[in-house]
């Protein structure tokens, strides 16, 4: 294709150009040719897929090409069209630390909120699910187990309510006080 002189920002019916499919391969080399080439690294799919959206949904051989696609200008906190969720919620709800760990080092916000119908931040979602490493992670970097998620439930609450990761909120628990506006609630 790149030989041949095709527009490497060509797109499918669904929205998908190269760079998303090679972004899907993890195929690194690829997707940095077709960004020398003119690829743009803040395309979107119909439904909203950034390429880290799809970096972070394909775990470890994508560890390297995260960090190339923030220097080349993509948007790690891009927010999917149907549900709201970012990499770092597709990353929680794939259990999958590594990539959390990567995603906030690099900037993406642990108390951002997806727009699906429980309107969840990562944090919830890892509570939910049980998953320990990963709720362990958005803590060290600042994800507040206070914050309600759109059915009016904290993070921490909802460690209480399920049986899950008490003990984790327990230890965490000095470090987190209520604001002003939940004391006043």
């Amino acid at each position: 294709m790149i030989a041949a002189k095709m527009d490497p920002n060509a797109s499918d019916q669904n929205g998908w150009t190269p760079l998303h499919s090679a972004t899907s391969g993890g195929h690194k080399n690829t997707v940095e040719i077709l960004i020398r080439k003119g690829g743009n690294p803040k395309v979107k799919s119909e439904e909203g897929y950034t390429l880290i959206h799809i970096a972070a949904s394909h775990s470890g051989a994508n560890l390297d090409l995260i960090p190339f696609l923030i220097q080349n200008g993509a948007n790690i906190n891009a927010k999917l069209f149907d549900n709201g969720e970012t990499p770092l919620h597709i990353a929680a709800n794939k259990n999958d630390p590594q990539i959390i760990r990567l995603l906030l080092a690099n900037g993406a916000l642990p108390n951002i909120y997806d727009s699906g119908r429980e309107k969840n931040t990562p944090l919830h979602i890892a509570v939910k699910y049980n998953f320990v490493e990963c709720a362990k992670i958005l803590l060290k970097y600042g994800a507040d187990p206070n914050i309600k998620n759109g059915r009016g439930k904290s993070a921490s609450e909802l460690a209480r309510r399920t049986g899950h990761l008490p003990d984790l909120f327990k230890i965490n628990k000095p470090k987190f006080k209520k604001s002003k506006l939940q004391r006043s609630n």
